[in-house]
């Protein structure tokens, strides 16, 4: 690169980087020096820590532990009270690390089987889950063998 800015200066920049086979916009990007992208500036309305800590603390309370963040959000409207949007909740419970329980996938040869999680828990706070099989699912049947299937005439 320094022979080609070199070069540059006499015969034009155009011709030193065909001389010395460099594209031009690989010459003009190692100009400059690297600079790192500035920081995001934070939104003008973004939640306080101490809203974030209030919102955590509601849905941490003893009335919403066990209650899906859109219908404790629709139950604080119906009352009357506004914290946060839906996708605020969700991003301050993922903030804590506060995971809800999602759709289990387990595989079998024919494919991707889903099974529901099943509460065993009778007390609220207690997340204990278990895997039901959904009706018609392969879990617990022996699979078919391959000869089963071109066997048949159809």
């Amino acid at each position: 690169m320094a022979a080609t800015r070199s070069l540059s200066t006499e015969i034009g920049i155009k011709p030193a980087c065909d001389a010395f086979g460099i594209v031009r916009s690989g010459f003009y990007r190692g100009q400059g020096p690297a600079t790192a992208p500035a920081p995001r500036p934070s939104p003008p309305r973004t939640l306080s820590s101490d809203e974030r800590q209030a919102v955590l603390v509601t849905l941490h309370s003893d009335r919403f532990v066990d209650t899906a963040p859109a219908t404790v959000y629709a139950t604080l409207l119906d009352e009357g009270r506004y914290h946060c949007s839906i996708r605020t909740l969700y991003r301050i419970l993922d903030e804590h690390a506060v995971s809800r329980p999602k759709l289990i996938v387990h595989k079998t040869p024919f494919g991707d089987v889903h099974c529901s999680p099943m509460r065993l828990s009778r007390l609220s706070g207690q997340m204990a889950t278990s895997v039901v099989p959904s009706p018609g699912s392969a879990i617990g049947r022996r699979p078919k063998s391959p000869a089963f299937f071109f066997s048949r005439s159809r």
